[in-house]
């Protein structure tokens, strides 16, 4: 069957959006002609698929900052376009995506969606069961099977656009060219915990800033280092600021640049090390070697996806409780605590070796 108008539904974090790519990328190269068009929660996310040259329209949607009159005018838009097929993603809420996709018109549905809920769509609905065991860019493109279409390649890719690529290079002109770069992106997104009517942000996936710091004095003896982060994490390294103005071998980006512009920055980079967080799912779109440092979440399903990628991760009775009620019972989180900066720095210098 051919498709001329596409809707994607994924409006998650960074990472499950580079993670959403090879099931982009398939249904361009299975329908050349087609509007493909993604609903993401952010201009960020956008930015990011733009990478990509896959994608011809976007729309937003983050149901907790819209007024009212804001999602009828979101409806409205994109019912008129009558587009051909939805698919959802396989992490959004199955019950209130499949009455997502119907409510904005579209004629076929695709979704990872129980039998109790297809009573709600009526009829045009291709279901099927999830699998919580499989990584998360093959359950997307086990999507595209009921399709019948060819499958032409799984790995999740951007590129960087020529501007940004000699901005970043500019930014990295005081560094010896001979020397490898490394990319340190030192946080990770809290967790929301929900109380009642609140959220409360759990950091279950940070390692914490005592070890960065002290696994950047050991590798600048040998490396280059830049550091890559947000607001968050440039309040948590202020005290360390001034020993790392010290060091020569070290540029401090955090909070200085956008998405976009650390994404070119770790383009240059030789290895990019960091915890379960969307950057690394980037350098790994990149085609860099990465090192995901995992605690509560499982790398098999989660984790950057090329050949490039290494994690480290501890082997402990309680691995990987993320997404159940233990996350938030856990008063040690020996899995993370308990690795160290010597196991990342040996595994770091045997990737760069």
């Amino acid at each position: 069957m051919k498709y001329n108008k596409i809707l994607i539904e994924i409006h998650h974090g960074l990472g499950d959006v580079v993670q959403i790519i090879p099931l982009i990328n398939n249904l361009r190269k299975n329908f050349t002609e087609a509007k493909i068009s993604v609903i993401v929660a952010s201009s960020i996310h956008a930015e990011i698929l733009d990478c990509t040259g896959l994608v011809d329209t976007y729309y937003f949607l983050n149901l907790r900052n819209m007024k009212f009159n804001e999602i009828i005018k979101f409806i409205r838009q994109i019912r008129r376009e009558n587009y051909d097929i939805g698919i959802l993603s396989p992490i959004s809420n199955r019950r209130l995506g499949a009455i997502l996709l119907y409510i904005l018109g579209c004629k076929n549905r695709v979704g990872e969606v129980s039998k109790a809920d297809k009573r709600l769509l009526i009829k045009n609905n291709i279901t099927m069961d999830g699998d919580n065991s499989l990584h998360k860019v093959d359950r997307n493109l086990n999507l595209l099977k009921p399709l019948d279409i060819t499958i032409y390649d799984s790995k999740p890719f951007m590129n960087i656009n020529k501007g940004n690529e000699e901005n970043a290079k500019n930014k990295l002109d005081i560094f010896d060219k001979k020397d490898k770069l490394i990319g340190i992106c030192i946080g990770t997104n809290p967790v929301e915990q929900k109380k009642g009517f609140n959220r409360i942000p759990y950091e279950a996936k940070k390692w914490e800033i005592e070890n960065y710091m002290e696994l950047i004095e050991r590798l600048t003896n040998d490396f280059n280092i830049i550091l890559l982060g947000g607001k968050k994490e440039e309040q948590e390294i202020k005290e360390y600021e001034e020993k790392l103005k010290d060091n020569k071998n070290v540029i401090n980006y955090i909070n200085k640049t956008t998405i976009m512009e650390s994404a070119a920055l770790i383009n240059e980079c030789d290895l990019v090390i960091g915890g379960d967080t969307g950057m690394l799912h980037i350098a790994d779109a990149l085609g860099k070697y990465t090192l995901t440092i995992f605690g509560p979440t499982d790398p098999k399903i989660v984790g950057p996806y090329s050949e490039k990628s290494n994690n480290i991760t501890l082997n402990i009775d309680c691995q990987y409780c993320y997404g159940t009620d233990k996350l938030f019972e856990c008063n040690n989180r020996k899995c993370l605590n308990d690795i160290t900066v010597e196991q990342i720095y040996n595994k770091a210098i045997e990737i760069l070796n």
